[in-house]
């Protein structure tokens, strides 16, 4: 599988062979832009000697995050899949970040939604991962104009310690970073394979931490 994710502060790709990671690479997304991102993948299938054509799927995280990012790594999945008639599975970023943190236990994640909001989701992991809490990114804080970040972070902590979690990520300074590693983006898109699930490459659309401008 080639799986990448550029919806965080972050871009990654990575070559997975079952449990696997023949190859990966992470760089800041600034670096990881439309021109940037096709290096990264064929600097990973060069590490993992693996021809474009020897992959059989295309696992690629949908978001929630900002709109040029994550439209970023979705656009160039898609092209993919479609030029190699191969599957597209999207699977969620939030998700398969839950799962890269290493816990066995509810995660918390708070993903800055820009403009003083924060949203907040949690997840059991353990042999599985499952949403807690209600669902996916369901908690938006409008923060008060005066001191927005501020009120937006002790929002979040609040929330996130509610539901009393063994690990926080996604806030800074006070927790690791939202990463969605190649290996749980399979895990996560290989659940959905068992279930029978693929993504049609032109209508599968990104999920945003926040509308679209003009959306």
């Amino acid at each position: 599988m080639l799986a990448m994710d550029t919806s965080s502060a972050h871009g990654v790709v990575g070559v997975v062979s079952g449990n696997v990671v023949l190859s990966e690479r992470l760089e800041d997304v600034p670096g990881a832009s439309s021109e940037g991102l096709l290096p990264m993948v064929r600097d990973c299938l060069d590490g993992a000697h693996v021809g474009l054509r020897e992959i059989d799927a295309i696992v690629v995280g949908r978001g929630p995050g900002s709109f040029t990012g994550t439209r970023m790594a979705l656009a160039t999945a898609k092209g993919f899949a479609l030029g190699l008639g191969i599957p597209i599975v999207s699977v969620s970023s939030i998700e398969a970040a839950a799962l890269d943190a290493g816990v066995d236990g509810i995660v918390a994640i708070a993903l800055d939604a820009k403009k003083g909001e924060f949203l907040v989701a949690a997840y059991r992991c353990g042999p599985s991962v499952v949403r807690v809490g209600g669902r996916e990114m369901e908690t938006r804080a409008a923060m008060p104009v005066l001191d927005p970040m501020l009120c937006a972070l002790e929002r979040a902590m609040e929330a996130v310690r509610g539901i009393g979690a063994d690990r926080v990520i996604g806030i800074p300074g006070d927790a690791g970073p939202l990463i969605s590693g190649p290996l749980p983006l399979c895990w996560v898109a290989l659940a959905r394979m068992s279930r029978g699930e693929r993504d049609d490459p032109d209508t599968v659309e990104p999920v945003y931490s926040r509308p679209p401008p003009g959306g």
